[in-house]
């Protein structure tokens, strides 16, 4: 994802529920392994099994 797309994305993920950034991080394509982890540094750590499942 361009860099200029990813800091919007990057905004709207800041601000969304846990629901939907759980959401958010499973299904949107073309991020890049260093933009997937950057979400992970602002995804709530009491959450990551969900997460976990949702990308099973």
């Amino acid at each position: 994802m361009k860099i200029v797309e990813f800091e919007m994305f990057k905004r709207k993920f800041a601000d969304a529920s846990d629901d939907e950034k759980i959401t958010m991080y499973s299904t949107t394509e073309g991020l890049t392994k260093d933009q997937y982890m950057e979400l992970l540094r602002n995804f709530p750590l009491n959450k990551l099994n969900e997460l976990e499942e949702a990308l099973k």
